[in-house]
């Protein structure tokens, strides 16, 4: 899935292995409520629009 920076609220840091780190928190789409959520991150890699 991809989201824009204002769908996705990132709360708090849940741990780090080696492909990168998880956090903790929310999503929204549209006008619905928030859906909990955790959001993996990985290292090294890069998004074309975001160089």
């Amino acid at each position: 899935i991809l989201l824009t920076e204002d769908q996705l609220t990132l709360t708090e840091s849940l741990g780090e292995g080696a492909f990168g780190r998880v956090y903790k928190g929310s999503m929204r789409c549209g006008d619905d409520a928030p859906i909990e959520v955790a959001v993996k991150t990985l290292k090294g890699v890069i998004i074309a629009n975001h160089r």
